[in-house]
């Protein structure tokens, strides 16, 4: 998650619980340093690598080579990436790909968040970050061996919840309104990605390699968007209707429930092709 440790500095155990559903110990083994957290069996090591930001997640990869970790032949890797990474000088993710600047943290009640002033020098964008993410777990791994699972702008459930009305009513929009996921093949598509569905679908890879068949790069959206000159940025996909969106409230900690595994497995052993991109 990016900046967490920011954004989580001075919640007290139970908000932490509530907000992250988990305790702080058990957040705190998900790091680049615990390289080792995977799906594991007699014969194989599944690695997962999930940092929201490209520039960590880069830097998770460079520890695993640092730390002279040797994988096995039939070792895995599940990698989170992000769509735009074979187009980045296209809108909107040449602005997604922005060096990312550090900023000195302001308490606002119980959260620290990242707004005040500028400390040292922007790093690299983003996608940037994933991309050469990409190349080492390829050579880590072996390219047979890594299956990329790009996701779009991730939204819905994110560290921002209790902080503020406006980023509670995003969450709302995302984890209510959007509650589905659609899975294409490659770096295809644009668009935002549900927190909850994408860690469901990163370990469902993990706990079941044979999901995805012969497809080693999936990209996954809960909303697809299109970008028109002058008109911008619209919503191709269609919300989730409302006999399902009744009842939940993120707002008041009322969530719909994570998508379910067959439907997983149905995205993941069907994705549609990159032809489909845009339609």
């Amino acid at each position: 998650m990016e900046n967490a440790d920011e954004m989580t500095e001075g919640m007290d155990d139970a908000m932490f619980a509530k907000r992250f559903y988990c305790s702080k110990e058990q957040f705190a083994k998900i790091s680049s340093k615990n390289v080792e957290g995977g799906a594991k069996n007699a014969k194989t090591t599944t690695y997962i690598f999930c940092h929201e930001s490209g520039v960590k997640q880069m830097k998770a990869m460079q520890d695993l080579k640092e730390l002279g970790v040797s994988p096995g032949n039939d070792d895995k890797c599940v990698l989170l990436s992000r769509v735009g990474i074979n187009r980045k000088s296209k809108e909107p993710f040449k602005t997604q790909n922005a060096p990312y600047q550090q900023r000195e943290t302001v308490q606002i009640g119980q959260i620290a968040l990242p707004i005040g002033n500028a400390i040292g020098e922007p790093t690299m964008g983003t996608l940037d970050g994933y991309e050469q993410s990409e190349q080492m777990a390829k050579e880590i791994f072996g390219t047979e061996n890594v299956t990329t699972v790009r996701s779009g702008e991730l939204r819905g459930n994110g560290p921002l919840l209790l902080a503020d009305l406006s980023a509670r009513l995003v969450d709302n929009m995302y984890d209510v309104k959007f509650q589905d996921l659609y899975a294409f093949q490659g770096d295809s598509q644009q668009g935002y990605t549900k927190r909850l569905n994408l860690a469901q679908t990163l370990v469902r890879i993990a706990e079941n390699p044979s999901c995805v068949g012969s497809v080693r790069d999936v990209s996954v959206l809960s909303v697809v968007c299109k970008t028109l000159p002058i008109v911008g940025e619209q919503t191709v996909s269609e919300p989730t209707d409302r006999e399902r969106r009744k009842g939940y409230d993120m707002s008041k900690g009322v969530a719909p429930p994570v998508i379910d595994v067959a439907t997983v497995d149905s995205l993941l052993a069907n994705p549609q092709p990159t032809a489909a991109a845009g339609r």
